[in-house]
Formats: C-alpha cells, structure tokens, sequence
C-alpha cells in the first residue's frame, strides 16, 4: 500500500493571470457616474413610426360618434393632432425640465427633486448582472462589473468589458 502524504495530494498553484486585476472602488464608482451620464445624455426612447405614430389611430372606435364628440368638427381634429405631433417631437430630458421649474429659487421649506435625500441603506448593494439584470453572483476581473451565468460573461467579455 501507498502512502501519500497531504503535501502530495495537493493541486499546484495556479499562475496569478497578469490581465486580471480588480477594479478598485474609486475606479466603480467614477465608471458608474460615466454610465449614467450617458444614459441621461442620450435619453433612449423607441422611434415612433408607422400609423399610430403621432396619435393617429386604425381603429374603427375611434371613428364613432360619442356623447362628448358631437360637436367636433374636422379643424378641431387636425389641431389636437398637431398638438400631439409637437409635444411629440419636442421632449425634453429630466435636466432640461428640471432646470426650467427653478426648483433651485423655490422656497427651501418643501424638498424638491433637488433638495430631496435618503439615509444611506441598512442592506448591502445589490450584485445584479450587467448584461441581464439577474442576480450577479460573479464579477469580472479586469472591471469589475458583475454577471450570472457564462452567457452573460460571454456577452460582457464581448462587448461591455471595459479593458483599461
């Protein structure tokens, strides 16, 4: 009978990769303003095309006559709908209604959107994935970012992974 001893049962050391470094958390958090402040700057809406663009609708219903709509004539359709059209076509983003309702002049006794705070959090931060939002139980090496599965490693390594 063999013996071997517990030092010969044991695995070699892996090799350190040089690529892998962990983000630091000043690194996180300047990387998480920068995303937000792209997300507010381009303010992603779904391009509105075809015929319910514009409050234009294919329904028979709305064709109808109702009690309330008797005494609309056609002028007064084309004018809701250009009504529509523009406040379509010129939204603003949360800065630009923010800056416009003064809410820095108002008087400081109710809190506003830019006085308002919270406590910070008894609970930790949540580890959601990066790519899908699920649970992130694992995080990337060279940023940082979590994710939940090799799917969305893949995807992360692909195309979100920040190499710097």
């Amino acid at each position: 009978m063999l013996s071997t001893s517990k030092k010969d049962r044991r695995q070699p050391a892996r090799a350190a990769q040089p690529s892998a470094v962990i983000a630091d958390s000043d690194y996180v958090a300047r990387r998480v303003k920068r995303h937000l402040a792209d997300l507010e700057r381009t303010n992603y809406t779904e391009p509105t095309t075809g015929p319910s663009a514009y409050g234009e609708r294919d329904d028979d219903a709305a064709d109808a006559p109702t009690a309330l709509a008797k005494d609309d004539d056609p002028g007064r359709k084309r004018k809701k709908s250009m009504a529509v059209r523009s406040l379509l076509m010129y939204r603003k983003n949360l800065a630009a209604l923010l800056s416009e309702a003064n809410l820095s002049q108002s008087p400081s006794a109710p809190p506003s959107y830019l006085t308002a705070a919270a406590p910070p959090s008894r609970f930790p931060v949540l580890a959601l994935c990066s790519v899908c939002g699920y649970k992130g139980k694992y995080a990337c090496l060279r940023c940082g970012l979590k994710y939940c599965d090799v799917g969305c490693r893949t995807t992360h390594d692909e195309s979100r992974c920040e190499r710097r």
